[in-house]
């Protein structure tokens, strides 16, 4: 393995680790689409001063697997189907200024997949910590040695520094942190049996699913794909969501699983996404995000 594919594997990673953040801690958000031309390697004078606008931590154990192979695969698209698993704890900060910065480590652990085969020599520094720094990751091996760096593109996020900033007019810290805390436990939408009743006006269908669920399927998007979300009705919550292109192939399967308790936060997130072999043969990817130690702060 040489290092561009590795570092290219690792950014993978991090675009991964961001969209779970994003998706943990903004899931409910109506002002996604709310752009602003800002700079983020300009130091404003919040990061210069260290103090972040909104910090996160949790780690996060996640593992992939692959199913529906065929039976008559070359040596290279077999390597391509190892399974994983990695530990790993997250720190990230948002500054005012809607730049991140972000600490990513692996952990060791027990029960990891084992892989039943010799592996290949690989003369690549294992890569245990990656600290990403004004759009620049940096790669560190196990001794904290630099291996390695790479530009990555982070949207900036001076929308959800607008949002976030406005609350304090209507709520205490205290409040917002609390809520912050269990907003995985919050509601799908705010008027949910409004939304079921004009449906139709809009092109949703709607469906019993039993147990108390609700399968939403929307009208094709611009480029053909049908979008389908899975509603706990009683608890008002999104309990997963599906994609499908024109010809009615599934591009994403996404369900959530969450904690009982004061505090319904998410616990686990589970993928399943085509995987496209180097031979063109296409298997099922499977991989099972579960999350733990979740910490939040805001400072505003």
């Amino acid at each position: 393995m040489n290092y561009n594919t590795h570092t290219h594997t690792q950014r993978n990673r991090l675009f991964s680790i961001f969209l779970l953040f994003f998706t943990l801690t903004f899931f409910t958000s109506c002002e996604k689409d709310i752009r602003e031309d800002v700079n983020t390697d300009n130091a404003s004078a919040s990061r210069m001063s260290n103090k972040a606008l909104m910090s996160t931590s949790y780690t996060i154990t996640t593992s992939q697997s692959f199913d529906n192979v065929p039976n008559a695969l070359s040596n290279l698209d077999l390597a391509n189907l190892n399974p994983s698993t990695e530990k790993q704890h997250v720190s990230l900060d948002l500054f005012e200024d809607g730049s991140i910065n972000a600490t990513i480590e692996k952990l060791g652990f027990k029960n990891k997949v084992a892989v039943l085969h010799k592996a290949l020599p690989n003369d690549v520094p294992p890569i245990v910590k990656t600290v990403i720094r004004g759009g620049q990751a940096t790669f560190y091996d196990t001794n904290g040695k630099e291996v390695g760096k790479r530009q990555i593109q982070i949207e900036n996020k001076i929308a959800i520094v607008k949002k976030i900033k406005s609350l304090k007019d209507k709520f205490s810290i205290d409040d917002i942190n609390a809520t912050v805390a269990s907003f995985q436990g919050q509601r799908f939408i705010d008027n949910l049996e409004e939304f079921i009743r004009t449906a139709p006006t809009n092109n949703i269908t709607v469906s019993n699913e039993g147990n108390g669920l609700l399968k939403l399927k929307f009208p094709p998007s611009e480029n053909g794909n049908v979008a389908i979300i899975l509603v706990d009705k009683d608890k008002n919550r999104m309990m997963g969501n599906e994609i499908y292109n024109a010809k009615n192939e599934l591009l994403q399967r996404v369900l959530f699983a969450y904690n009982t308790g004061e505090v319904k936060s998410i616990k686990a997130i589970r993928t399943t996404q085509p995987f496209i072999l180097p031979s063109g043969k296409k298997v099922n990817s499977r991989t099972l995000s579960h999350i733990e130690n979740f910490k939040f702060n805001l400072n505003i």
